[in-house]
């Protein structure tokens, strides 16, 4: 694909040539026109990193907002867990009283064999 840019200028430059037209456009590279250029070009540079400047400001505060959520939030199942684990053995408890229970009603409506 570089090859045929190449061969496209080449012709373009011979083409030129022939015809008397300046290739260049009338513009020859001097250290007046590189610093006109800059200057030119500095209040969008400028601008662009106002706005990168602001946008990874935003991103930034949006991070530290979301993770100190996020920190909440996991703290907050943390707890939920360790209340889901007691309430876990309250019921494993009750449920074992009631197995003694039934076992003591079975023991106790059981007549005595003779």
């Amino acid at each position: 694909m570089l090859e045929v840019y190449g061969a496209m200028a080449l012709a373009g430059n011979f083409i030129c040539s022939i015809n008397g037209i300046d290739s260049m456009g009338g513009f020859h590279p001097s250290l007046d026109a590189i610093l006109e250029g800059l200057g030119y070009a500095a209040p969008p540079i400028i601008a662009l990193l106002f706005v990168l400047d602001v946008c990874s400001l935003f991103h930034y505060k949006l991070y530290t907002v979301l993770m100190g959520k996020f920190q909440n939030l996991e703290a907050e199942i943390i707890n939920l867990n360790v209340q889901i684990e007691a309430r876990d053995n309250e019921l494993n408890g009750l449920y074992n009283l009631v197995e003694q229970l039934q076992k003591r009603l079975i023991d106790f409506e059981t007549p005595p064999s003779i």
